[in-house]
């Protein structure tokens, strides 16, 4: 069995209300900001595990964005399950490394808002 967790954390006041790997940016409904404008808290949690052909990912994110200029407050999080299965252990011509799966996956960009909440359930082959 393999089996990964991770937790993580950050905090920071900027101009941005996301980040990536190409910076600074904006989630959708946010302005662009001034310096120090946005305070953003957020944190992850994450697994995944691999045992006898069946796989298993999951990530929960959790933010917090507080504009300090406007004085608003806006919670958003979102969540993911995926599981699969390496059909080789059954079936020794189904090529080794594809994976069946099927993935729930919920986002909810303002929790104070109603009528946003947003779902996705996807199966496919990797």
């Amino acid at each position: 069995m393999v089996l990964s967790l991770a937790v993580a954390a950050v905090t920071n006041r900027s101009p941005y209300t996301r980040f990536s790997t190409e910076g600074g940016g904006q989630l959708p409904e946010f302005e662009e900001g001034l310096d120090g404008q946005y305070r953003v808290n957020q944190w992850l949690f994450e697994s995944a595990a691999m045992y006898n052909g069946f796989s298993w990912h999951q990530e929960f994110h959790w933010k917090q964005i507080q504009d300090k200029v406007e004085g608003d407050d806006t919670f958003l999080y979102g969540n993911f399950f995926q599981f699969g299965y390496f059909f080789h252990h059954w079936f020794q011509r189904f090529p080794r490394e594809m994976e069946v799966f099927t993935r729930y996956a919920i986002y909810d960009p303002d929790t104070d808002l109603s009528g946003n909440f947003r779902e996705e359930i996807v199966l496919g082959a990797n």
